[in-house]
């Protein structure tokens, strides 16, 4: 495939930040008593679930080795979720990787 679409790119980026919810909801899953009955396993797993289904679906409208580099916004999502929701450390190191991921997806996406 030749030319990956706009949508297909868009849905990548969806599906790394519903991943990512999913991974956040996993990791409040494991803060409490490790119970079936908590509602954090459940929305870790429909969430990684959707995640799955998305990307396939972006993975039909374009190129592998466009999109595949594009899973690496997972990264900038955890750490700003983990920073504003679990208040872990967001430091310059962890800011300028997040600059460099935006700056390699651009070029790999142009």
């Amino acid at each position: 495939m030749a030319d990956t679409s706009t949508l297909a790119i868009i849905l990548v980026i969806i599906s790394t930040f519903i991943g990512a919810l999913g991974n956040f909801f996993l990791k409040k899953f494991t803060h409490k008593k490790i119970c079936f009955k908590n509602p954090f396993l459940y929305f870790g797993i429909i969430f990684l679930g959707i995640t799955a289904l998305i990307y396939l679906i972006a993975l039909s409208m374009g190129s592998l080795n466009v999109l595949y580099p594009l899973n690496s916004f997972v990264y900038i999502w955890i750490n700003l979720i983990s920073w504003k929701y679990l208040k872990e450390d967001l430091n310059i190191y962890k800011w300028a990787g997040i600059l460099f991921i935006i700056l390699g997806s651009l070029v790999v996406v142009n």
